[in-house]
């Protein structure tokens, strides 16, 4: 499993950014460094991301949530609900590997909860 590593590790492709640069060019902060050490650069990274995959949960029955993976330019994360966001990633197949093996309890719930369901269904068809 990909390990998540810290955003500054991503700088360089970041600098290039667009949105980045745009807003390196009307913030206060004289430089990236200064940028990415004040939390801004995270705040912009996902403030800006778009959900580029979602893998559906359960924490039991009727509480059900999905597990998001975001991406910013390079940078891939994820977020789910009622739980800490864990990022960054290079690609969104390391997201994805991480989030299926960070919440799997969680997935396995879901897919149990469903092949119950299945089978109920099954039993009130055959009545």
């Amino acid at each position: 499993m990909s390990e998540p590593l810290e955003l500054h590790h991503f700088s360089h492709a970041l600098q290039k950014d667009p949105t980045v640069i745009e807003a390196l060019a009307v913030n206060a902060a004289p430089s990236f460094d200064e940028f990415l050490a004040s939390s801004q650069l995270e705040d912009l990274v996902k403030n800006h991301s778009i959900e580029v995959d979602t893998i559906e949960a359960a924490g039991g029955c009727e509480h059900y949530f999905n597990i998001e993976i975001k991406a910013f330019g390079p940078v891939y994360w994820i977020q789910a609900s009622e739980f800490d966001d864990i990022g960054y990633f290079g690609s969104e197949k390391e997201a994805v590997e991480h989030a299926r093996e960070e919440y799997a309890t969680y997935i396995e719930t879901l897919e149990e909860l469903q092949t119950e369901t299945y089978e109920d269904d099954e039993e009130e068809e055959e009545e």
